[in-house]
């Protein structure tokens, strides 16, 4: 659609300019060959609308998270909607050809790498897309995280689902993403592995602070792993199988290796030890 913008921009001689509805639907059509259906559903997606206020009149799939100005990856910012809406009846947008081209470069860029969520998109398609990518992120982290356990001495299996430690399927407590421990010991730890979106502005970190207050009801991201933590501590025969450790010494260790690094000395609201949140980069140092 790039093309299209930049084929349009060449030919009129304009770099920006408001293109009214029946035109941009003819383009859409004849030059972009697509359906009425598809390019109105794409001309949806794309146009960042009118609204009354800054914090209203918001369309479906946002938030006012979408509209905060220290917010980076909005739902309505001009980045994810490249199509200003500037009139109705006929509408009109307004619309800048190589502001088009760096749109679409960030569009794809952060779907390519699942920095954008889900919620963001109506394709089930494409929502599948990203999440499988997210799993594919969070599977090459802990296994980054695993080999870093190998290389100070330790023993170390990646994604153990708790079911198959004989935990209920209801409510599901996930997996532990990495366990590790040393055969002349008793320590195990239960590692958390966090691949994190890299947080561009204050309110960003503030934000992902947030998520670590371990609130179980909310289940946020550590709340998840505190709880995986305590059903293991009273649920001991499964791991004495993987480690060979007798269930009655087992010491465990619950820790949470982040991506980046995280200010946890700050935040004081957080139910969990901030000297157990470590950096991947900080943990062999912690491991010594």
């Amino acid at each position: 659609m790039s093309e299209l913008w930049a084929r349009f921009a060449i030919e009129s001689q304009r770099l920006v300019g408001v293109i009214e509805e029946p035109q941009m639907m003819s383009l859409l059509n004849e030059d972009g060959e697509m359906t009425d259906r598809q390019a109105g559903r794409l001309v949806d997606a794309l146009t960042l609308p009118i609204r009354r206020a800054w914090d209203s009149d918001l369309p479906p799939r946002c938030s006012k998270q979408d509209v905060f100005p220290w917010r980076f990856r909005r739902n309505l910012s001009i980045l994810m909607r490249p199509l200003v809406l500037v009139k109705t009846n006929p509408r009109g947008w307004l619309i800048s050809a190589p502001f088009f081209e760096k749109s679409a470069k960030y569009m794809t860029a952060n779907i390519h790498e699942g920095r954008l969520p889900d919620r963001f998109f109506i394709s089930s398609q494409l929502r599948a897309y990203i999440g499988g990518i997210v799993d594919q992120h969070g599977h090459a982290f802990a296994e980054q995280v695993a080999a870093v356990f190998r290389k100070s001495g330790y023993k170390a299996e990646t994604e153990i689902r708790l079911t198959e430690l004989g935990a209920p399927r209801n409510p599901d407590l996930g997996d532990v993403d990495v366990l590790a421990w040393k055969e002349s010991g008793t320590g195990v730890f239960i590692v958390e592995c966090k691949r994190l979106t890299p947080a561009l502005t204050v309110r960003e970190v503030i934000q992902r602070l947030e998520d670590f207050k371990g609130d179980e009801h909310r289940k946020d991201s550590l709340g998840k792993h505190l709880a995986r933590a305590r059903w293991l501590d009273k649920n001991r025969a499964g791991v004495q199988k993987i480690t060979g450790i007798p269930a009655a010494a087992i010491s465990f260790r619950p820790l949470v290796v982040t991506s980046e690094l995280m200010p946890m000395q700050f935040f004081e609201e957080m139910n969990f030890p901030t000297n157990q949140v470590v950096s991947v980069d900080e943990l062999p140092t912690y491991l010594e």
